[in-house]
């Protein structure tokens, strides 16, 4: 019992000694340009992208996957997309599915932009196989302007499969960079 004692102490105290740096560092949030999260079968993703074209990309055959750019850092003037996705939605005895998205956006110092109500994403009838991957009609742009604080914006989504009674939540941020002309 005495070595398993002294394990112990030697393990918290290590731990201890590991954690102390952590504790005393400030957290400094990084740009993160996707995210996604699921819940029983229901995905989510969410993704930032720079490419002025991602809807000549998103519209190709089933069979080709579209390839996006993501973005982490935006200046003054730029442009960026944020593509709400979801996979495998829980259709009903009729085939019909039914999804919910709710939008928010948060500023560098915290501040909430825009937190809107929940928006039909999806209803009617499942096209495909439920795997497949469906963009939400609701996206946005965000563009950098020179009234905007600089920092990590971050956009985020929760998405009900009303179906299958779950929400999801996941986001995703970029930095926004003010450089000097």
């Amino acid at each position: 019992m005495d070595a398993f004692r002294d394990f112990r102490a030697w393990l918290f105290l290590s731990l201890s000694l590991l954690a102390a740096p952590l504790c005393a560092s400030p957290v400094v949030l990084q740009p993160q340009p996707v995210g996604s999260s699921s819940n029983e079968g229901f995905e989510i993703i969410l993704l930032i992208t720079p490419d002025p074209d991602w809807e000549a990309k998103w519209n190709t055959p089933p069979t080709v996957a579209p390839q996006f750019n993501t973005a982490d850092q935006l200046e003054i003037g730029e442009q960026v997309t944020i593509l709400p996705f979801y996979i495998n939605p829980m259709p009903d005895a009729q085939g019909e599915v039914r999804i919910t998205c709710q939008f928010t956006i948060t500023a560098p110092d915290g501040q909430q932009l825009l937190d809107k109500d929940a928006k039909l994403c999806a209803d009617g009838g499942l096209v495909g196989s439920p795997t497949s991957v469906r963009l939400a009609p609701h996206y946005f742009k965000f563009i950098g302007e020179s009234t905007d604080a600089p920092g990590l914006w971050q956009f985020g989504v929760t998405m009900t499969d009303e179906v299958r009674g779950v929400s999801v939540s996941t986001g995703a941020s970029i930095t926004l960079i003010h450089t000097p002309q």
